[in-house]
């Protein structure tokens, strides 16, 4: 039954969100970033109890009232229900506010739907379709990837974006697969720690890894400190000190190649020769 107060609604209560989409999904929906996308949306939609509208939960009323006549039968009108234009009031604005948050080329992907929901699935088909190859191909990413100078926290960061990915699309891999694609990818720095963590009975997950990883990251830069200091000073004093006898002479010789210089001026040593 619709409140008569609602028959009176010219503007949702969801478009009061618009003005801030840009804080709470702070991507543009593209190619490389469906399921940062989604996860922002949803959250949000899902905050403001309006994500049934997009997922099915929320269904649309009917869009013409049944009315029945005095000899009991049901006329199905052609006058649109009250019910119907509130519910089209909310869907419009959020439409408006999930185009808000596409990229000019997600955008032509909408064009022409009639809902939210519409909306919502155009875009998955386009964008969370993965192909076996893909998926594939995101694997052996996955398991190329290498630490390099990236620091530990960076290069887990990495490793759970792929996870994450892979997961979208209905791909687990487990949290023991993922610490040994961790480990194996590590630096031979981190030889000690990999061979500690897998002497563990049980491999646990990464994020309770990480406490490990970074504290031997922390160590190992506190032996480079005093390594990168001696290999400084050594090189100081290689430039300091050149290993010549004669620095200055007055035997020419001493001399590899001597070109005459052409001035009367002098030079004084420190034993005062001239």
């Amino acid at each position: 039954m619709v409140n008569p107060n609602q028959l009176v609604l010219t503007q949702s209560p969801i478009s009061s969100l618009i003005p801030s989409m840009g804080n709470q999904v702070t991507v543009k929906l593209n190619d490389s970033n469906y399921v940062n996308w989604s996860f922002q949306l949803d959250l949000l939609l899902e905050g403001n109890g309006i994500l049934g509208f997009i997922d099915g939960l929320i269904l649309y009323p009917s869009k013409t009232g049944e009315e029945k006549s005095v000899d009991g039968l049901v006329d199905a009108t052609a006058v649109i229900s009250d019910a119907y234009k509130i519910w089209k009031i909310h869907d419009k604005a959020l439409m408006t506010l999930i185009a808000t948050t596409l990229s000019p080329s997600a955008l032509s992907f909408v064009i022409g739907c009639q809902s939210s929901k519409e909306m919502s699935d155009n875009l998955r088909k386009r964008f969370a379709s993965i192909t076996r190859t893909s998926i594939v191909q995101m694997k052996i990413d996955l398991h190329n990837i290498k630490k390099g100078h990236e620091s530990i926290d960076k290069y887990l960061q990495q490793i759970k974006d792929f996870r994450d990915q892979l997961t979208f699309i209905g791909v687990t891999i487990s949290d023991e697969d993922i610490v040994i694609v961790a480990l194996r990818s590590l630096p031979s720095e981190y030889n000690t720690i990999k061979v500690v963590i897998r002497g563990r009975e049980s491999l646990v997950s990464l994020k309770e890894r990480r406490s490990q990883l970074k504290a031997e990251e922390s160590t190992l830069v506190e032996k480079q400190i005093p390594l990168m200091s001696a290999m400084y000073a050594q090189r100081a004093h290689a430039q300091y000190d050149q290993g010549a006898t004669n620095h200055m002479t007055s035997d020419i010789t001493n001399l590899q190649a001597a070109t005459p210089y052409p001035s009367h001026e002098t030079v004084t040593g420190a034993n005062g020769e001239v």
